[in-house]
């Protein structure tokens, strides 16, 4: 009864039906576009051929880039747990989940390029398309957190499976199996 009467003599009234930006919204749609437009915009023409190469890695094996984001996210979330529990870790856990956001970050455009570049021929549309995407995304509550979780967990999957790929390449014999048997 208590709570009834705060919330109508509130100064911004009973906010029932109203979305907020955590919730999606008009505002929140606006600034997911423009940050897909700018941060996508960078990728598609600073550095093209990484984006270029990571997008198609995100399309042909979005099943292993997905797997990958997702034990990331696990495992970023369980490094904050442990880290705020016993305090140490948190020296550890700020900076690490620091880098990881700006990983998602990159991640969410590689993934929204990705389904650019699925419906599109030229870069400027999959760029477009990826801004609308982004609009859905950011301004729908429910289902466009859903989408956006998923889309994000496959860029940032592919990011990582890139950084891990290119490390093989770049050191061979690394690894067991690409040690060439002639040289034993």
């Amino acid at each position: 009864m208590v709570a009834t009467g705060t919330v109508a003599a509130s100064p911004g009234g009973p906010s029932v039906g109203r979305a907020t930006g955590a919730q999606g919204g008009l505002g929140a749609a606006i600034v997911g576009g423009l940050v897909t437009l700018v941060v996508g915009g960078f990728l598609v023409w600073g550095a093209r051929s990484y984006t270029s190469t990571v997008t198609d890695m995100a399309r042909s094996e979005s099943g292993r880039s997905f797997l990958v984001g997702f034990v990331a996210f696990l495992g970023i979330l369980g490094l904050i747990f442990l880290g705020l529990a016993t305090g140490i870790l948190l020296l550890v856990a700020i900076p690490v989940a620091f880098v990881y956001a700006l990983l998602c970050i990159v991640g969410s455009m590689i993934g929204l390029l990705a389904i650019g570049r699925s419906l599109a021929e030229s870069w400027v549309s999959a760029l477009l398309v990826a801004v609308v995407v982004s609009l859905f995304v950011s301004g729908v509550p429910f289902l466009g957190g859903l989408v956006g979780f998923v889309v994000t967990t496959v860029g940032t999957g592919a990011v990582i499976n890139h950084a891990r790929d290119d490390s093989n390449t770049r050191y061979p014999g690394s690894y067991p199996q690409q040690v060439n048997k002639r040289n034993w």
